[in-house]
Order: C-alpha cells, then sequence, then structure tokens
C-alpha cells in the first residue's frame, strides 16, 4: 500500500535476504489494497506494478511474484506485469 500511494520508495522497502535474493515483504495494511486500488482515480493498472520495480528492475534477472488465489485488482496488476504465469491447482473436480 505504502509503494502504491506513493509513501515509501521500492529500493528503500527491498529485504537482503542471501546473496543473490531479495525480498519485498508485504504487511497487514495490504489487506486494504485492492479497496485502495479502487478508490484511486488515477491507477493505471495495466502498469501499476511495472512501474513500481522499475527503478530496481535492471538489479535482477527474475522477480516473481506471489498472488493469493483470488480474482482481484493486486493479482491483475501482477498478471499484467508477467511475462510468464504459473498457476498451480489441485487436478480435482472443484479446482
Amino acid at each position: 500500500v505504502d509503494l502504491i500511494n506513493n509513501k515509501n520508495l521500492v529500493k528503500n522497502a527491498v529485504i537482503k535476504i542471501d546473496d543473490n535474493i531479495d525480498l519485498l515483504p508485504s504487511s497487514l495494511k495490504d489487506s486494504t489494497l485492492d479497496t485502495a486500488l479502487l478508490q484511486s482515480n488515477s491507477v493505471n493498472f495495466r502498469n501499476l506494478i511495472t512501474d513500481i520495480i522499475h527503478p530496481i528492475r535492471a538489479n535482477y534477472d527474475i522477480v516473481i511474484f506471489d498472488c493469493p488465489p483470488a480474482l482481484n485488482k493486486i493479482s491483475l496488476c501482477a498478471t499484467c506485469a508477467s511475462d510468464v504465469i504459473v498457476i498451480p491447482l489441485t487436478p480435482s473436480e472443484y479446482s
């Protein structure tokens, strides 16, 4: 939410986990993310995540977005920012 509301820069939010792995952590405030996106009139859903990670994108070979199993706005934004989408599911009649 802070990245979308321009209260934080993405380079300040990245946490180094290991020599080759960084993490952009979530927070409990992100549960309000869909509401914040719907209330904002200036959000371009197609480029939202691409624009946020643009300043640091050149530092990484691969960026993985871990999204909840839901059809919400932030999942839509992550899908638009992705080159490849992996959707794991259980092979059952209710998946």
